[in-house]
C-alpha cells in the first residue's frame, strides 16, 4: 500500500483523515492512500473536505482521550475497506455533542455518558434520544512526577488535593512542598468523570491549571516535580501512576473492577448508524477492533479473540 501524508493550513480545526483515494493537480490519481490531513486556522465543519467522487465519508469528532484509539481504528478499518474515508477531528467531548446536533459530524465519541441536557436537547431538536455505543473501557489514572516519592493515595485524599483541601505534600506522606494540581480544561469528558466519580460533584480547587488536552497535561506533569494530574491509563508513560487505595490502574484491575476509577469509551449518534458508519462500528465492536483497543493499553469490551 502506498502512503501520501499531506498537510493544509485552516482556521480553528484539526483532523486526520484515513483511506480513500486523492486526485493531484494533473488528475493522478493514488489508490488504497492513507490520508492524514492536519488543519489548523478556521474552517466551517459544514463544509466536507472532498477526497473524490463516489467515496463515503464518515465524519468523528469528539474526546481527545480517544484520539490515538479511534485513529489507529480508523487507519486499520481503511487498509481493508476500499472507498471509505473517516475523518477524525479531535476535541472534547462536548464540543464533539455541540458537532453532532448541528450536523458538523456523523458520529461523536466521548468518555462519558451523554448528560440528562444533551438527551433534552436531542429529543427536543430531533425527536429521538439518540443512540450510545460502548466501544471501549478505559481508567483513569492519577499522575504525579517520577521524583515525587508519594505513590499511593485513597480515593478521598484524591479528592480533597484536587479540590484544595489538602494543599501540601506532606499531609500525604510527601515532601514539604506546595502540591501544584493540573486538570483538564471544561468540556472534557475525562474532568466531567473525574469531578463526579472522585470529587463527588464538587468543583476543582480554583489554583489548578487548565490544560485543552491530555498531551499538555502530562506535559505539565513530567515538567513539575510538585504535580499532580489526572488521565486515561493508557497515557503518561513516563509518569508514575498512583495506586488508589493500594490497587494499581492496570488493565486487569479495570477488568475484575477493582480499580475504582473506571469508565467507558463511547460513540455517539443522533440516529441508528447505517451505511460507512455502521460497517465501521460494527469492524470496532469486532474481535479485531477490540484486540487493537487491547494492544494499544485499554480494555476490551470482552476478550478479543
Amino acid at each position: 500500500m502506498s502512503t501520501l501524508a499531506f498537510a493544509l493550513r485552516r482556521k480553528n480545526a484539526s483532523f486526520l483523515a484515513f483511506g480513500g483515494h486523492f486526485s493531484d493537480v494533473h488528475g493522478m490519481k493514488f489508490r488504497s492512500l492513507i490520508i492524514i490531513a492536519i488543519l489548523i486556522a478556521g474552517c466551517s465543519g459544514t463544509n466536507s473536505t472532498r477526497f473524490g467522487s463516489g467515496e463515503k465519508l464518515v465524519r468523528m469528532k469528539g474526546s481527545s482521550t480517544l484520539d490515538e484509539l479511534i485513529r489507529e481504528w480508523a487507519q486499520r478499518f481503511t487498509e481493508t475497506h476500499d472507498g471509505i474515508v473517516i475523518e477524525v477531528q479531535s476535541g472534547t467531548s462536548s464540543s464533539g455533542f455541540e458537532a453532532l446536533t448541528v450536523g458538523e459530524t456523523d458520529l461523536a465519541t466521548a468518555s462519558r455518558p451523554l448528560s440528562s441536557e444533551e438527551v433534552s436537547r436531542l429529543a427536543v431538536q430531533y425527536g429521538t434520544l439518540g443512540v450510545t455505543i460502548r466501544c471501549a473501557k478505559d481508567a483513569l489514572s492519577v499522575y504525579v512526577h517520577p521524583a515525587n516519592p508519594v505513590r499511593t493515595l485513597t480515593l478521598v485524599q484524591a479528592g480533597r488535593i484536587f479540590t484544595g483541601e489538602i494543599e501540601n505534600w506532606k499531609e500525604v506522606g510527601g515532601a514539604p512542598v506546595e502540591i501544584h494540581v493540573a486538570a483538564r480544561e471544561a468540556g472534557s469528558g475525562s474532568s466531567a468523570f473525574f469531578r463526579d466519580h472522585v470529587l463527588l460533584g464538587e468543583e476543582f480547587t480554583s489554583s489548578a491549571t487548565t490544560y485543552p488536552s491530555n498531551e499538555e497535561l502530562v506535559l505539565a506533569v513530567m515538567n513539575d516535580r510538585q504535580a499532580i494530574g489526572f488521565g486515561g491509563i493508557a497515557l503518561g508513560d513516563s509518569l508514575v501512576h498512583l495506586r488508589i487505595g493500594g490497587i494499581e490502574p492496570t488493565v486487569e484491575n479495570v477488568r475484575n473492577g477493582s480499580y475504582p476509577i473506571s469508565r467507558y469509551f463511547y460513540i455517539n449518534s443522533i440516529r441508528e448508524p447505517k451505511g460507512a458508519a455502521k460497517k465501521f462500528i460494527d469492524w470496532i465492536l469486532s474481535s479485531e477492533g477490540q484486540r487493537i483497543a487491547q494492544n494499544l493499553g485499554y480494555v476490551p469490551l470482552w476478550e478479543a479473540e
